[in-house]
């Protein structure tokens, strides 16, 4: 990979972009431990369907996530919004489905992200879009 790469340079500058944005929100003490781990797993997996090891990667960052979200909603869900009201879709998401990892993680992300109150939900939600729009194909 080049930098002179026009798509290297973008997905680096959008990547940057994101991390700036999770990085504005850490002034919110302990929700943000979920919203890094959030962060942290889109990166991983941008990262594994750039180098086309999403399935692999996926897997491990889908279970990684589902066990620090179970830990995260046991014992701090009152720092989350209206987690009761995104329970149903969180709990579907967290039943593996005949979808491919990718899928799978990037369904979880979406059903998660509502509870945690980004400032910028939209973009992030259009991000997980074109990932699953890129993973289908």
């Amino acid at each position: 990979m080049e930098g002179n790469d026009i798509n290297t340079t973008d997905a680096i500058a959008h990547n940057s972009k994101l991390l700036m944005r999770f990085r504005q929100q850490q002034n919110r003490a302990l929700i943000n431990v979920i919203i890094g781990v959030f962060h942290h797993t889109l990166i991983t997996i941008q990262i594994g369907i750039d180098i086309r090891q999403s399935n692999l990667i996926s897997r491990l960052a889908f279970e990684s996530l589902k066990v620090k979200w179970l830990a995260f909603w046991g014992q701090q869900r009152y720092l989350l919004k209206d987690p009761e009201h995104h329970f149903v879709n969180i709990n579907k998401a967290l039943s593996v489905k005949g979808y491919s990892w990718s899928e799978n993680v990037l369904c979880l992300m979406k059903a998660i992200l509502p509870t945690l109150n980004v400032g910028d939900e939209l973009e992030v939600n259009k991000t997980l879009d074109e990932l699953l729009i890129k993973v289908k194909t």
